[in-house]
């Protein structure tokens, strides 16, 4: 829809290429402050008080994640990022099965 409401104001180059996905910048550094959030969260009790994932898959697969080169890493950072919001969901509004 964006790509056709500018197609009069950019050049055909741009309008006709593929799109790229874009690599947050968490997914190519384990240090930054969001990595670490999530890090600490999903080994933190919110996991055990979530209701929808297993804790104890859940660390196993951050502890991969944290080996992981930083192309891999990134196909797991939607993954991450949903059962973190889940723990804080469930901190914040008690979520139930």
């Amino acid at each position: 829809m964006l790509r056709e409401a500018v197609r009069d104001c950019v050049l055909p180059e741009v309008y006709d290429r593929q799109k790229h996905p874009f690599m947050s910048p968490p997914a190519r550094n384990t240090g930054d402050a969001l990595s670490v959030f999530c890090q600490d969260t999903l080994r933190s009790r919110s996991v055990e008080d979530q209701p929808f994932f297993n804790p104890c898959r859940i660390r196993g697969l951050m502890d991969q994640v944290a080996t992981m080169e930083p192309a891999d890493r990134a196909a797991f950072e939607g993954v991450v990022l949903r059962i973190v919001s889940t723990c804080i969901l469930q901190q914040r509004f008690g979520l139930a099965a």
